[in-house]
């Protein structure tokens, strides 16, 4: 075993689709063991990934997608992506650092919010499982219900807090009765040899733990909770973001609720929401750092402030569309009253025509019903617009249907003068189309229609 990084080493087994192989090319994706061995690469356990990286050769690359071990080998999962590699073949093994620093945050952050949750929690709280790569961390442990909102809260400003103190990680080797009687906290249904190695986080954290680990917590930089649920009974799931990736989570959902609330608004969100909409600004534009502080105050004032400024934006929207919703209501059943008393007539049967430009579907279908009531023995045929947006409805009383009167085959025959399509049944039936210019055509040639069905 060697620690070189990059390691010169050769290929001394290979193993494709579970088969031994003596060559992998381009495309193939396998095993391989090299001797020496990279000691620089992590191997997956206890929860954390295995190490990637890179091997080459001359006319040769694959890619390490992750390291595991069995039997006492380091063993490479790969992924050839130039060449042909062979049982014998001289290469040179070379580490993804960025991703194993990376890891090594989001684990040390996970052992950091064990003891969060054990303090804020109790000391119920143990291990249940977990999850920890480069890019997030997931941890797994004993807990009745769901945590509040305060309680995730402490949790998350306790991390950051010890994380902001600049606590030193050590590690070191030594008898597993020992480490016990130092209370170290051990994984349920890991196995332990004599000699262990225990990871101390400050005066805060005491595991046993073979995984890698920043040197000082204030490496880690930011902590930010993301989600927690339940994955079982008793089991309760926190998944969380560090570094960078924690402030990039924050920046991005700042920027969702900005971007929702513009909508909404219009671009105007009022006098009293500029000040959180121009921090939240700073903060996505990068104006303002995230650290402990700003975090802390996006958790209790921004993101609370947005979302209700959303809400409350999102209702009065919705009262608009209510009012506006009403006053077109009421100028279609004005509409429906002139054409009831005026019906076109197409052969003895009476028909309750009408274009309005301003009526979306919604409303179409509520004029359709006051229609049907108010003239039952009429066939119905409205068209409406929604901006660029074309609408007919139709609907036929049951005795027309039944001589041979369809509200689809209406539609149908005129759906073509909206740029358009319909279908429905023979009572009730729609079309939509992307030409409002046409609504009056295709009503006249809906007309048209029925009048040569009929003399047919």
């Amino acid at each position: 075993i060697s620690d070189d990084i990059p390691l010169q080493a050769r290929i001394s087994f290979m193993v494709a689709k579970g088969e031994p192989v003596d060559t992998m090319e381009q495309g193939d994706c396998g095993e391989l063991v090299t001797a020496p061995e990279s000691g620089a690469f992590y191997a997956e356990s206890g929860g954390q990934v295995g190490d990637k990286g890179m091997i080459r050769k001359k006319d040769g690359m694959m890619r390490v997608v992750n390291t595991v071990s069995a039997d006492g080998r380091k063993i490479h999962q790969v992924s050839v992506e130039k060449g042909v590699f062979r049982v014998g073949d001289d290469v040179e093994i070379d580490l993804d650092d960025t991703g194993k620093s990376r890891t090594a945050v989001n684990h040390t952050a996970t052992h950091m919010l064990q003891a969060a949750l054990r303090s804020v929690l109790g000391p119920h709280v143990k291990q249940s499982g977990s999850l920890v790569d480069h890019r997030r961390l997931r941890f797994d442990f004993t807990h009745l219900k769901k945590l509040s909102p305060r309680e995730i809260s402490m949790v998350e400003d306790m991390v950051n807090g010890w994380i902001e103190e600049g606590m030193d990680v050590c590690a070191e080797e030594k008898a597993l009765d020992s480490a016990k009687e130092e209370g170290a906290l051990s994984f349920f249904g890991e196995k332990y040899g004599e000699v262990v190695r225990v990871v101390k986080v400050g005066q805060k954290s005491v595991e046993l733990c073979g995984g890698t680990h920043v040197e000082n917590t204030s490496e880690i930089g930011l902590f930010k909770i993301v989600s927690e649920s339940s994955v079982a009974s008793g089991i309760r799931r926190i998944e969380a973001v560090t570094g960078e990736n924690a402030a990039d989570w924050v920046k991005e959902k700042l920027s969702e609720l900005l971007d929702e609330l513009s909508v909404k608004t219009e671009g105007t969100p009022g006098l009293s929401a500029e000040n959180i909409v121009s921090e939240a600004g700073d903060i996505v534009s990068g104006r303002v750092e995230l650290d402990r502080g700003v975090l802390k105050k996006c958790d209790d004032a921004i993101f609370p402030g947005l979302v209700s400024l959303r809400d409350k934006a999102e209702k009065r929207l919705k009262k608009m569309r209510r009012e506006k919703e009403s006053d077109v209501l009421s100028e279609l059943k004005s509409g429906i009253d002139d054409a009831v008393t005026s019906p076109r007539i197409v052969g003895k049967t009476k028909f309750v025509t009408g274009v309005f430009p301003s009526a979306d579907m919604a409303v179409l279908k509520k004029a359709v019903s006051y229609a049907e009531k108010t003239a039952p023995d009429s066939v119905v045929l409205l068209g409406g617009a929604d901006g660029e947006k074309a609408y007919l409805v139709c609907a036929v009383p049951p005795g027309l249907v039944e001589k041979g009167l369809s509200a689809r085959e209406i539609v149908c025959s005129a759906s073509s003068e909206i740029e358009g399509s319909g279908g429905g049944k023979d009572g009730f039936a729609q079309a939509g189309g992307k030409a409002p210019a046409g609504l009056q055509g295709a009503v006249e040639k809906a007309l048209r229609s029925v009048e040569t069905k009929m003399e047919g």
